[in-house]
């Protein structure tokens, strides 16, 4: 039986907003991923993923660079942090 989800390529076709992220020189914690020449930037800096937030596709003009496995990993780990899910064991029923 196919699968009805779509391929990844497809799938950034149809949807209309994108989580995007700042990169910036100034690092400040755990929630920051480093990128450097490796990454295709010019001057090293940090992907800020407490300050991530949706934006319109139609907003972005054209691709800077492309996050390798290994920093897409790194941007994962930040972003539970940043999001409060870094530790699933510690997520308990409060009763609400």
């Amino acid at each position: 039986m196919a699968s009805r989800c779509p391929d990844a390529r497809s799938f950034a076709q149809i949807v209309h907003a994108i989580l995007a992220a700042p990169v910036t020189t100034h690092v400040r914690g755990p929630t920051e991923v480093p990128r450097g020449e490796a990454d295709g930037v010019r001057v090293p800096s940090v992907i800020n993923l407490d300050s991530a937030q949706l934006i319109e596709r139609a907003w972005l003009i054209r691709r800077l660079g492309r996050a390798s496995l290994q920093t897409m990993g790194q941007v994962c780990r930040a972003l539970s942090i940043a999001t409060g899910c870094d530790d699933p064991d510690d997520l308990h029923d409060t009763g609400r």
